[in-house]
């Protein structure tokens, strides 16, 4: 028995004509544009490293949403930018930090001569620095030999 009040009654629904069945499909993101920006992040934290492979696979990926019309161009350019600004900042840093500490490992103060903190050898003779020997462990500097009445040149 069908409701009389119902227009349609038992008919099965039909979609009308003229209209889409759903939403348009959307593009997706491109999953390399948003690996890139990761990397080059990671680049700024930690390495220079990260941040090249970071931009080459910028530079990939953009190649990529052109080819295949996909989403993610801000993040492959985000990639780029900071995956070559990371490498720039860390030339930096490493030249900076060489030319601090690279002058002082080559500008090594020497010791002073009257330095005593030399080791001696027990028996025969061996040279010490700041021109002296060891005799049987008794250091001889020069102009003091082990009589210092009688110096040794």
């Amino acid at each position: 028995m069908s409701n009389p009040y119902d227009p349609y009654g038992n008919q099965p629904y039909q979609p009308v004509s003229g209209y889409p069945g759903g939403y348009p499909a959307q593009r997706s993101t491109n999953g390399l544009a948003i690996a890139s920006m990761i990397l080059s992040i990671l680049g700024v934290v930690s390495c220079c490293f990260f941040g090249i492979a970071g931009a080459i696979m910028g530079h990939v990926a953009t190649g990529q949403i052109r080819e295949r019309n996909e989403d993610g161009e801000g993040f492959a350019k985000a990639g780029i930018i900071i995956g070559w600004a990371s490498v720039a900042l860390w030339v930096v840093i490493i030249i900076v930090y060489l030319l601090i500490f690279g002058r002082t490992l080559r500008h090594r103060p020497q010791p002073h001569p009257t330095d005593l903190s030399l080791t001696a050898a027990v028996g025969g003779v061996e040279e010490v620095p700041y021109g002296g020997a060891c005799l049987g462990g008794r250091l001889i500097r020069r102009g003091v030999g082990l009589d210092p009445a009688h110096p040794v040149e």
